[in-house]
């Protein structure tokens, strides 16, 4: 049987841990450290040859780099826009809040989920880095780690490798959020699975995530 002090546990595991929002920073209140953020880690492991990369995609589509950089730009901004909303919306949800306009993808997702929420948006870390998890549910006895994606597109695989010793991986969302996730079990230090979901116009579809600890020791090791 699921012991659900588990909840304490955690929260108490943590409680040194915290996110300051205004401006996306997270700090260990022990050490009086900032701390990179999982996001920011990421990154360090992405190619740094971008300007060259935006180049040739600019010539092969007739554009001006700055004028292709300014699209990208847009682009991100409106899907960062869409996705907190989004984000919200879900994380409101669970805390059984209710809306005048429904997202039906999200509510189709609730109906269908037979899973127990045990935490939403729970702040972790541990002295180097830090990060929030969406989700943590319980399924017949078992721990889920969830997060929810709400890209425009989910790639598995993509032409560009990372860097820094995860040239294995692609710069694919798939890889990148299992880097993700796996970094957010990792600070827990609990056996429990991993799933993201991700929301696209009027479906959702469920990806079951791989641990992946060894690459997650690369990036702590690397930081």
């Amino acid at each position: 049987k699921f012991d659900f002090n588990f909840t304490k546990y955690i929260n108490s595991k943590f409680k040194h841990i915290v996110y300051q929002d205004d401006i996306h920073a997270y700090y260990n209140l022990e050490s009086d450290t900032k701390l990179i953020s999982v996001t920011q880690a990421l990154k360090k492991f992405e190619q740094d040859n971008w300007d060259a990369i935006l180049k040739a995609c600019a010539k092969k589509e007739g554009k001006s780099p700055q004028q292709l950089r300014n699209e990208w730009d847009e682009k991100a901004r409106i899907g960062q826009e869409r996705g907190t909303f989004r984000h919200n919306y879900i994380e409101k949800r669970y805390n059984r809040e209710v809306f005048k306009e429904k997202i039906d993808v999200i509510e189709k997702y609730l109906d269908q989920c037979t899973d127990i929420p045990i935490l939403n948006e729970l702040v972790v870390g541990n002295d180097i880095i830090g990060g929030r998890l969406d989700n943590l549910s319980l399924r017949d006895d078992r721990i889920i780690l969830k997060d929810w994606k709400f890209n425009k597109s989910f790639d598995l695989v993509k032409k560009y490798k990372l860097t820094n010793g995860l040239e294995h991986l692609t710069t694919s969302e798939f890889h990148k959020y299992s880097l993700q996730t796996s970094l957010y079990k990792y600070l827990l230090d609990i056996d429990c699975d991993i799933e993201v979901i991700w929301f696209h116009e009027d479906e959702y579809q469920i990806f079951p995530i791989p641990y992946l600890k060894d690459e997650v020791e690369i990036i702590l090791n690397k930081l």
